[in-house]
């Protein structure tokens, strides 16, 4: 819609000529014709984009529509049950009911489900981040592989409210690139704890800046006919130098905490190794968890039947709403 209206002739009032109907959009002189290319129930695979068949420019031109690729791929079962129905609270901090959450992605589908992740933990961001829930614990492991929005402001704000946010990521230069400069310098600069391995490039640079200086003295004696001389002298150096930083060995951190006024820290810069058990602490092989039931207790259920007929239902309830409003 937006692309249509950037190539009218109708200067900054275009907005107010715009009229919709069923079957089209006019504004002014030009019409954009709407039709469905597919029932939703059919939306399957690849679909073409949004075509033109005429110059936008032109006195009386119209533009074909049809359902993009991205919406396409939404038509999905499993996604369409995983968003529908009362089953599920986002408050997980609830006092009443606490829950702990696991959210994974698909990387064979990472664009499909990765959009649907970031609307529920969006949301469920602004519901935990409230005066009087429980303490809650928000941990993002490959953070940069999700947009979330507004992360910053949980980031900033939970702490009054008892959360907290961990946010994982192999290199800043990730961060940049999905969350742009503006955004990434945001998130780095107002963390409270800071902890990295070995790191490259601007991120050494950055995270080497981020430890600030401190001055170090430095001795001099000099040797002559009367005698030696010694002189002291303080110079600032960089706490963690760039180089140092970038050939850390595995499993050695280097980073920063912040302290409480009722618990002061004295040292809160550090740099060492974290010694723990290599030993894989859990079984890879993961059951399959369920909530679907069978007609009887002893008939296993017909999963895919059940996705089918749900979004069969979510499709008639779509026609219903827009048979009632567009009349």
């Amino acid at each position: 819609m937006q692309d249509y209206i950037n190539f009218t002739d109708e200067g900054p009032d275009v907005l107010s000529s715009i009229v919709l109907s069923r079957s089209q959009v006019r504004v002014g002189d030009k019409v954009i014709i709407c039709h469905s290319v597919a029932e939703l129930d059919q939306l399957s695979g690849e679909l073409s984009p949004c075509s033109r068949i005429a110059e936008l420019s032109t006195a009386s031109s119209s533009v074909n529509l049809s359902c993009p690729n991205t919406t396409a791929k939404f038509c999905d079962p499993g996604l369409a049950w995983i968003l529908t129905g009362n089953d599920f609270n986002l408050k997980i901090n609830d006092p009443k009911e606490p829950k702990f959450v696991a959210v994974g992605n698909n990387p064979k589908r990472k664009n499909t489900y990765g959009t649907a992740l970031a609307l529920l933990t969006s949301m469920m961001f602004t519901i935990i981040n409230e005066p009087g829930n429980l303490p809650c614990g928000v941990l993002i492991d490959e953070f940069p592989t999700i947009y979330l929005k507004d992360i910053d402001q949980l980031q900033n704000t939970g702490r009054s409210n008892g959360t907290s946010v961990v946010l994982g990521a192999q290199d800043k230069s990730q961060i940049i690139r999905d969350y742009k400069t503006e955004s990434a310098e945001v998130l780095f600069n107002t963390v409270g704890n800071m902890l990295a391995g070995a790191v490259k490039g601007r991120t050494a640079d950055d995270l080497s800046k981020s430890f600030g200086t401190e001055k170090r003295p430095y001795k001099s004696v000099q040797s002559g006919d009367t005698g030696q001389s010694v002189s002291i002298s303080y110079q600032d150096e960089e706490i963690m130098p760039r180089a140092k930083i970038e050939a850390l060995s595995q499993d050695t951190f280097c980073g920063y905490v912040a302290d409480t006024f009722k618990q002061k820290i004295k040292h809160k810069t550090f740099c060492g190794e974290i010694i723990f058990d290599h030993k894989p602490t859990h079984n890879e092989t993961i059951a399959q968890i369920t909530y679907f039931e069978g007609p009887t207790p002893d008939t296993p259920p017909n999963i895919d039947h059940i996705l089918y007929q749900n979004q069969r239902k979510i499709h008639q309830d779509i026609k219903n709403l827009m048979k009632k409003e567009l009349g």
